[in-house]
């Protein structure tokens, strides 16, 4: 599942729900509260202070190795 976090008003948070929908992606969209509390939120997640931030859960760690199995980056 991707994450996004963004704001309306935020043309390339905008864009990103687009290519979601179109790559048919399930995703969550987190809408950041106005101000300094949405800002503030964004660098708490991601440690940077710009949107969109985007983000894929893998879940657990077997879910994690998974993935990396599947890419051929984890060795046994």
């Amino acid at each position: 599942m991707i994450t996004i976090v963004g704001a309306d008003w935020c043309p390339a948070c905008n864009r990103a729900k687009k290519l979601a929908k179109e790559y048919n992606l399930d995703y969550k969209y987190v809408h950041i509260p106005p101000g300094q509390a949405g800002w503030d939120l964004v660098e708490a997640v991601s440690g940077k202070r710009s949107i969109p931030q985007i983000f894929y859960h893998f879940g657990g760690s077997k879910d994690f190795r998974e993935a990396l199995n599947s890419v051929g980056e984890l060795t046994q």
